[in-house]
């Protein structure tokens, strides 16, 4: 079957990243945090994660997720600011009652955009539109596993009050992400697809007790639930132009 690719550009909306503080790493190495992802905005994706400091200044992000649209990137972060809640965004967060939550609606809740948790390359902020280096749920599912230096926008020590969220919803069932109804554009920007950027899972990071869960080296089944127990705003550094591909309902 032909296929077609539509390529478009992100263009960050103004104001809506705020770099966390860089700070001293004090998290110890060998800290531990889990999160259990539950869907947000209808979506049914559910997943767990788990990340690792290791030797102080370098994380391990193990994510298992399921429940996604099929075939296309869903772009995933790491969220922290001090005066969130540090928490997933509730139904109160939808304040322009249209029934979902925006991604800028969600940051009272998570915060800013702390690090993107891409599969190659940048994991700063900068990196938050990067969707071609974000994982693609081939068959509805994500499987995430990286390591790599800690950037200066997360200090290791707010992990505790940290949330996962990933982003990439099929509002209207048509296996693609569109700009038709019933949530159109996306508030980050009028060129994008609100579905490619809303909320489809969230889960706040805690801290496990020592010896609570497998660290070793290996893959995610090791240490993140194999069985994937259910349970952004979406911002980019100023100046950066990235791409998100899109892909039509019979791409193969």
């Amino acid at each position: 079957m032909s296929s077609m690719k539509r390529t478009l550009a992100l263009v960050p909306a103004a104001g809506l990243l705020a770099l966390a503080a860089a700070g001293p790493a004090t998290a110890a190495t060998g800290d531990t945090y889990q999160a259990q992802l539950s869907s947000m905005n209808k979506s049914g994706a559910s997943g767990t994660a788990q990340v690792t400091v290791l030797d102080g200044n370098r994380l391990r992000v193990q994510i298992n997720s399921r429940g996604f649209l099929p075939g296309q990137p869903h772009a995933a972060h790491i969220h922290f600011a001090p005066e969130a809640s540090h928490s997933c965004p509730t139904a109160a967060a939808d304040t322009d009652g249209n029934g979902f939550i925006s991604t800028p609606e969600g940051i009272p809740a998570y915060g800013e955009i702390n690090l993107s948790l891409t599969t190659e390359g940048d994991v700063s902020p900068a990196a938050a539109l990067a969707v071609e280096n974000f994982p693609t749920a081939d068959d509805g599912t994500i499987s995430y596993d990286r390591t790599f230096d800690i950037p200066s926008t997360l200090d290791p020590a707010n992990l505790g009050d940290a949330v996962i969220v990933q982003h990439g919803i099929d509002v209207n069932g048509n296996g693609m992400y569109d700009m038709e109804a019933p949530i159109g554009a996306s508030p980050l920007n009028p060129q994008l697809p609100a579905e490619a950027t809303h909320p489809a899972a969230c889960g706040a990071l805690n801290m496990m007790p020592a010896g609570g869960a497998a660290t070793g080296a290996g893959s995610t089944a090791g240490s993140l639930d194999t069985g994937l127990l259910a349970g952004g705003a979406l911002a980019m550094a100023a100046g950066g132009v990235l791409l998100l591909r899109r892909r039509t309902a019979g791409e193969q």
